[in-house]
């Protein structure tokens, strides 16, 4: 959490996640620091807006302790980076999961 800016906004995947400082962030996604993810098929990109820079990223995440273990979940990251007296900062990072992630696993 130490680039990002103490007043960075949020928005996760969740309809009920969203913030608009670190702390409020840490408070909803605390509860999953338990759950090991495996990243797999990483892709990032760097784009600039004026001073503004974004990282655009995407990748697989496997929980392996999970009943659904064989299942990639695609999602994808945009990371708002300004400047501050501090240097680069997270100002905003939108998450979102693909759309065709099943809702409902089969159990033979």
């Amino acid at each position: 959490m130490a680039p990002m800016d103490d007043d960075m906004t949020w928005i996760s995947p969740l309809a009920c996640q969203h913030a608009c400082s670190v702390a409020e962030m840490c408070a909803l996604v605390e509860p999953e620091y338990v759950n090991e993810v495996e990243l797999v098929d990483e892709h990032r990109g760097i784009r600039s807006a004026g001073a503004a820079k974004m990282v655009v990223a995407t990748c697989g995440a496997i929980v392996p302790d999970s009943p659904a273990a064989d299942v990639v979940f695609r999602q994808s990251a945009t990371f708002v980076w300004g400047l501050s007296p501090e240097g680069p900062r997270i100002v905003h990072l939108h998450l979102s999961n693909a759309y065709d992630v099943p809702t409902r696993i089969e159990r033979g």
